[in-house]
């Protein structure tokens, strides 16, 4: 006979208690692991956010700062043009470090046949920072202009050819996902080749699209060390007419913002989750201890390990709330996986693998934990208690 035995056959005894105790337990652990993940996935992403932009400062036409802003939080960006001659000028200002074009385009679907969901964003070769760090680690070469790279979203694979505006592109690879549609579903071509692609389109696509050859959407800007972002944007808008600069981290901000206050509502819900579980823990174990100080086998386990009866009450919960921990560790994990395809465009990358498991055992043992600590009280009471009576068996 020892503690583990014992703590399984009592565990066993009362298969109706230990299954809602371990269903309790596995709510609230399937509640933290869920929330601790989904926080965790959203400062991944807004970290790689943060770093696929590559910029301090976007700047964009006057009249589309509200669509900048949309682009970046949900995905959708507008077809607002300005002349290239803005990325001289910004260029040129002191405390700008790089200054870069973009243009976005949205192909449009033909009624017929097929729904395009995804974003054409051209970028300059030679000066992108979106881009170009991708290309220079991963591809290693020059995109051809016959070429694109595609988000982390779209389904398609190297060497897969994606038609648009009458135009046959060959993927050259693809990103990894940062939970922004802007990215995630987007294909990026280099400015030449949208321009072209443009010029060629009257007579290849019976949608076709107008475009000049200086048109942009807009200039992604750098900052030097040291020069506030938030300061560089007061004097871009005031040097170039008719733009408006609108700071990356302002916009990022407003994610954190948001996300934070879920985050809290997160904490105070799990919170009271897990004060609800010490409870009932607590008091199921009390229970516990006013039924076996009637088992005579109690003095037998003392008298033959001459150990506190402490130990088994302790051993319970530990086993208890293991199982309910894991249990509730994958169920969280479940429910995660089956619902992935809700977070899209959400700001939501998962974390990778280490970091779960570090999740998973974080909960795990914070279950163990509360069980123990919610037997604490009744093992004292129970190791003090000198078993009395003749009939019965342990429970």
């Amino acid at each position: 006979m020892n503690i583990a035995t014992v703590a399984i056959t009592n565990l066993r005894r009362r298969p109706l208690r230990t299954f809602l105790l371990s269903a309790i337990v596995a709510i609230a652990a399937a509640t933290l692991f869920s929330a601790a993940v989904l926080l965790a996935g959203v400062d991944r992403s807004l970290q790689q956010a943060s770093a696929r932009l590559g910029a301090d400062i976007l700047v964009v036409p006057r009249d589309a700062e509200a669509p900048a802003r949309t682009a970046l939080l949900a995905g959708e960006p507008g077809r607002s043009v300005m002349q290239r001659s803005v990325v001289d000028r910004v260029r040129n200002l002191k405390g700008v470090s790089a200054a870069t074009p973009q243009l976005f385009l949205k192909p449009r679907a033909l009624p017929c046949c097929y729904d395009v969901n995804v974003f054409l964003l051209a970028f300059d070769p030679e000066t992108d920072l979106t881009v170009r760090p991708w290309l220079d680690t991963h591809l290693r070469k020059p995109l051809s202009p016959d070429e694109v790279i595609t988000g982390g979203a779209v389904p398609a694979a190297p060497g897969d050819m994606l038609p648009f505006f009458g135009t046959l592109f060959t993927v050259a690879g693809g990103m990894e996902p940062t939970g922004i549609d802007v990215f995630d579903r987007s294909i990026f071509m280099t400015l030449d080749a949208a321009y072209r692609m443009a010029e060629v389109s009257p007579s290849r696509s019976p949608l076709p699209i107008t475009l000049g050859k200086d048109d942009i959407s807009a200039v992604l800007v750098r900052v030097d060390d040291g020069v506030p972002p938030d300061r560089a944007a007061i004097q871009i808008e005031f040097s170039v007419p008719g733009v408006k600069a609108v700071t990356a981290q302002s916009v990022l901000a407003t994610v954190r913002k948001q996300m934070g206050a879920a985050g809290r509502a997160v904490i105070v819900l799990g919170t009271a989750l897990w004060i609800g579980v010490l409870l009932v823990m607590g008091f199921a174990f009390s229970m516990a201890v006013h039924e076996r100080g009637r088992a005579p086998g109690i003095r037998r386990l003392r008298d033959s390990l001459e150990r506190p009866a402490a130990l088994l009450l302790a051993a319970e919960s530990s086993l208890l709330c293991l199982l309910g921990g894991i249990a509730g560790v994958a169920a969280g994990g479940f429910l995660i996986a089956a619902g992935r395809g809700l977070f899209a465009g959400s700001f939501l990358v998962l974390p990778g693998l280490p970091l779960l498991s570090l999740l998973a055992l974080a909960v795990v043992v914070l279950a163990v934990l509360t069980g123990l600590v919610a037997s604490l009280v009744s093992a004292r009471a129970f190791a003090s208690r000198e078993p009395v009576g003749t009939a019965g068996g342990m429970e």
